[in-house]
């Protein structure tokens, strides 16, 4: 296994990324992100600038943290999409940095090498990983909260659209809603105000076009960015670290 640096894996519920030495700045983004390790613990730094260390973590959509990894040990990150059908299981409200217990994910941690060290990168097989993830994590403490049902429309109708050209008032007039309502709406809902959760679904689109081996440049114009220090920024803003030290 140490003869890979590092590994991505993509599907439509989210990606996984598997690698050492991580070391990022503060950051948060709108992905529930799962950290576990294979042997030496995670540090992580809340918001409160309170240090802890942790064997597997789950954080929350939009909570403030940094992180540093081992050198010598692989740590594996998984993202989620908070409206996916495993994310909207795990979606909280909250932005407490939940410690879970590694023996509950020693299983999945095998499934993932093995993933690590094999050639099927299939986004079947990302999203079997996923579920795998999500099956450790599910506990009563994680029960499903219920989201909005014309919120979760209207996500989709964002997702499958132009980006550059969605508007408020096309969302609510699908919805039966008036825009300022939808825009209360949503927002109580998701965390986001709409255009931030439009940027949100720019950066997963660059990131799926720099998983399909784009460079920055073609990734930024695919996701809708109007240049690629726009991206970079949002990027760095996002997951604590440039584009390029992410090595994807």
């Amino acid at each position: 296994m140490d003869q890979l640096k590092f590994k991505i894996g993509y599907s439509e519920n989210g990606g996984i990324y598997m690698g050492k030495n991580i070391q990022s700045e503060f950051h948060e983004h709108h992905l529930i992100a799962i950290v576990l390790s294979f042997i030496e613990p995670i540090e992580i730094i809340d918001k409160e600038n309170q240090s802890n260390t942790y064997e597997v973590a789950l954080i929350p959509k939009d909570t403030s943290y940094k992180l540093s990894t081992s050198e010598g040990d692989f740590t594996v990150f998984i993202h989620l999409d908070p409206y996916s059908e495993v994310g909207i299981k795990l979606n909280q409200k909250d932005s407490e940095i939940h410690r879970l217990n590694r023996e509950d994910f020693l299983e999945t941690l095998k499934k993932i090498r093995e993933w690590f060290e094999g050639y099927d990168n299939t986004s079947q097989n990302i999203d079997y990983l996923l579920h795998s993830v999500f099956e450790s994590v599910v506990t009563t403490k994680f029960i499903q909260r219920k989201i909005d049902a014309r919120v979760l429309t209207c996500i989709q109708i964002i997702k499958k659209s132009n980006l550059d050209t969605i508007q408020l008032k096309h969302l609510s007039d699908q919805v039966f809603l008036s825009p300022g309502r939808l825009s209360h709406l949503f927002k109580e809902e998701t965390g986001l105000t709409f255009r931030r959760f439009v940027l949100h679904c720019k950066l997963v689109k660059s990131l799926q076009a720099m998983y399909n081996q784009q460079n920055f440049t073609e990734a930024s114009f695919i996701g809708g960015f109007s240049d690629q220090p726009h991206f970079t920024k949002t990027f760095k803003k996002s997951f604590g670290i440039n584009p390029s030290s992410s090595k994807i």
